[in-house]
């Protein structure tokens, strides 16, 4: 008889665990659920970069465009890849 009892909670387990799974399939579109998937997934290798912290000198201070592009460079070399310049058009 406890064995039975113990089948039973966890059928009723299994099926709270479905109705749950269909709610949130249900909530959140394909695109949310890779993505929880993608975060929630057993094993998500990351690595993680402190770059030191930089304040702008008093020429950066007076022109922050300077700034950000010794920003830019400094992140651009800690990832190993090139700087590329792009420009964001406000309509």
């Amino acid at each position: 008889s406890s064995s039975s009892s113990s089948s039973s909670s966890s059928n009723r387990a299994g099926h709270r665990r479905e109705k749950a799974t269909h709610f949130v399939r249900r909530l959140y579109s394909k695109r949310f659920e890779s993505l929880a998937d993608l975060f929630l997934a057993k094993t998500n290798p990351l690595k993680v970069t402190f770059l030191p912290s930089m304040k702008p000198s008093k020429e950066e201070n007076e022109n922050l465009k300077v700034f950000a592009e010794r920003v830019r460079t400094a992140c651009a070399e800690a990832l190993d890849v090139p700087k590329t310049d792009t420009e964001v058009i406000h309509k």
